[in-house]
């Protein structure tokens, strides 16, 4: 078997919401306290049996009193003036399952240690803003095989050795305590080595997701998780559990989506796709597959926290370097379709800026304080200006009536600054910034904009 390691991130809030309507919202997600996120990490450890002792858990607890954030480094210096320590608190992190990035990204970092293992500590993250709850791995890896302690090592070799099913139960029984009633699903990955020897000293990987009754679409509601062979105890996992806000019914089909995908392929690169995985988790039984590679229709939450219904397919396609398989996400409601190319875990097959007409490009990037946001719908650059798809606008705070763009302040368009392409709507980045109160410059020589948003500056929040 191989040493256990978890490919992604994931997100966590306990108390699921569905609005009543499947607009996206106009939101800045609050932030979450130390206390409050210290809730989740305690719940999470306690209802999977983690062997773990949780602390840090209010801002006095920790080593300098207050919170001390790995890009603070002018409080970092400060505290070390002061010969207090420095260690940071909360650290950058993925903000949910699909490992996005971008500016929500801030996690408070929980040290665990174990009565039962003296001297050993790992870590419980959870992000201030979705609640994603990451926990570190107890199991130490070493040099010599089989790679990593054994249960005998760590004391566990009297336990009863559980089977599949077993472990499945504890797994379901997991989920339903932290994300609440519902139909799941149970993947258990690599079958293969379920039958291997070393498995009475290892784990089972399993990933436990929510789906849609009605449509059967993969909620944002899972967790992926080993847990221990023989004491069913969590040893490492991903928490995810996400509101649902947008519609789980799609619009176009599997087989119009696959038809899309393999269409923009042999368009961008002049190859056909020879293979179409079924849906499920693919991942437990490709090893060159991310952990999130689930595929079928699915909710995927982007980097800004917006949400679409996407069917998430993999496919194998032959180019010039050989076989690779790429992951395709076509929109389920518009079509829209982008490409990650596995190998290389980058948006390689779609280029970073696309030409449409003579004088419009396309480009998918900005930076929000500091961090790149990518978006699934293209920026457009038109003579001159920067076009944002309408439904980013939400997630800058701002409301659009069709006519004004309202958030701290109300802007009103010109109804020629208003652009439809491919019944798409867009309008300027800069007057949703200014009616969000958001700093907007353009960087000349990367071409691109740099925005800052004092509501997302996590160091000025925290001293507040």
């Amino acid at each position: 078997m191989r040493a256990p390691i978890m490919e992604t991130g994931v997100c966590f809030l306990f108390a699921v919401i569905t609005l009543p309507t499947h607009a996206q919202p106009s939101f800045v997600p609050p932030m979450l306290t130390r206390e409050e996120a210290a809730h989740i990490a305690l719940r999470v450890v306690q209802a999977t049996g983690y062997p773990a002792r949780v602390e840090w858990l209010a801002v006095q607890d920790l080593p300098a009193g207050i919170e001390v954030y790995e890009r603070d480094e002018r409080l970092q210096a400060q505290l070390a003036l002061q010969n207090k320590n420095h260690v940071p608190t909360m650290y950058d992190r993925f903000t949910g399952w699909l490992g996005q990035y971008g500016p929500y990204v801030q996690s408070y970092c929980f040290v665990c240690t174990f009565d039962r293992w003296p001297g050993k500590s790992t870590c419980v993250y959870v992000n201030a803003w979705t609640g994603f709850c990451r926990v570190e791995n107890w199991r130490e890896r070493k040099n010599e095989e089989p790679g990593w302690e054994t249960n005998t090592e760590l004391g566990l070799g009297n336990f009863a050795f559980k089977s599949q099913g077993e472990i499945r139960e504890i797994a379901l029984q997991m989920a339903r305590n932290l994300l609440g009633a519902g139909e799941f699903r149970v993947y258990m990955s690599r079958p293969d080595l379920l039958n291997d020897p070393l498995l009475t000293e290892a784990w089972y990987k399993l990933l436990v997701v929510k789906v849609d009754t009605s449509s059967g679409a993969y909620l944002p509601q899972l967790m992926l998780v080993n847990l221990n062979a023989r004491t069913g105890w969590l040893e490492e996992g991903l928490f995810w559990n996400r509101p649902v806000i947008v519609s789980t019914t799609p619009n176009i089909s599997l087989e119009q989506a696959r038809q899309i995908a393999d269409n923009y392929v042999y368009h961008q690169l002049g190859v056909r796709v020879a293979e179409w995985l079924e849906p499920g988790w693919n991942a437990a039984r490709i090893i060159e597959l991310p952990g999130s590679a689930l595929s079928g229709l699915q909710v995927w939450e982007e980097d800004m926290l917006t949400q679409r219904l996407v069917w998430c397919l993999i496919g194998r396609i032959s180019l010039r370097g050989g076989e690779r398989y790429e992951i395709f996400e076509v929109d389920a409601h518009t079509g829209e379709v982008l490409v990650e190319g596995v190998q290389a875990k980058s948006r390689s097959s779609v280029p970073e800026v696309q030409r449409h007409h003579q004088t419009e490009k396309q480009a998918r990037l900005l930076y929000l304080n500091g961090y790149e946001v990518s978006f699934f719908t293209p920026l457009v650059l038109r003579q001159g200006r920067v076009y944002l798809a309408l439904r980013y606008v939400p997630a800058f705070g701002v409301q659009w009536n069709g006519k004004s763009l309202a958030g701290r302040a109300v802007k009103s368009l010109q109804p020629r600054l208003v652009l439809r392409r491919q019944k798409v709507g867009y309008v300027p980045l800069r007057d949703v910034c200014r009616a969000a109160g958001i700093r907007l410059h353009w960087d000349n020589q990367r071409k691109i904009p740099v925005l800052y948003a004092d509501w997302l500056d996590v160091k000025r929040l925290l001293k507040r």
